[in-house]
């Protein structure tokens, strides 16, 4: 197909290539999601120390360019068998099927947490309200290669006895009208240096 000049400044029969190393620091290069409105049944450890991974919403990215970033949000709907406020979560990475580290979390003692599920209505049963947390703009630089598979997820746990977290639904909606039903995410953003 010939190349053609045309008059109002177009080109016709021309397809520049754009490669990643051509975008600017900052672009976005590629973006992968993962949510489901799938009700299940977590169940957690007794401790914080025991972490629980909600696979629903894992999200694997292969790197397009050495050293980029990855920016981070995401959402969590659900309802524990406990008080709000026993419930954390963190938010981690895999490189290689191996759990590399936990990122964005608090420094020193037990308690090392990315977010807390916000506290919902607490009728002494916490069985008929749950809670939606989000969090976004969170970056991670695992300085890898091009080519290589991440793995994040978030992670769940309990601070108290051995519970049920309900993901995607009140705890006690499974055939009732009326109790809220939901949908997580989490979604990784690769972006260039």
């Amino acid at each position: 197909m010939a190349i053609t000049l045309n008059g109002n400044g177009t080109i016709t029969g021309y397809t520049p290539t754009i490669t990643t190393s051509m975008l600017p620091a900052g672009s976005v290069i590629q973006t992968v999601s993962a949510g489901s409105n799938v009700y299940e049944n977590i169940t957690m450890g007794a401790t914080l120390s025991t972490w629980v991974a909600i696979t629903k919403i894992d999200c694997d990215i292969t790197t397009s360019v050495a050293n980029s970033k990855f920016l981070l949000s995401g959402n969590i709907f659900g309802e524990p068998a406990t008080d709000d406020h026993d419930i954390s979560f963190r938010v981690g990475r895999q490189i290689g099927g191996t759990d590399a580290s936990d990122l964005f979390i608090g420094a020193d003692g037990d308690g090392k947490v990315t977010f807390k599920l916000n506290q919902g209505y607490s009728s002494g049963n916490e069985d008929s309200t749950p809670s939606s947390n989000s969090f976004s703009n969170l970056l991670d630089s695992p300085n890898q290669s091009a080519g290589t598979t991440i793995k994040y997820r978030v992670y769940i746990s309990v601070s108290s006895s051995a519970v049920a977290f309900h993901l995607n639904r009140a705890l006690n909606s499974a055939t009732t009208y009326g109790y809220e039903r939901g949908y997580s995410n989490l979604t990784v953003m690769e972006i260039a240096v």
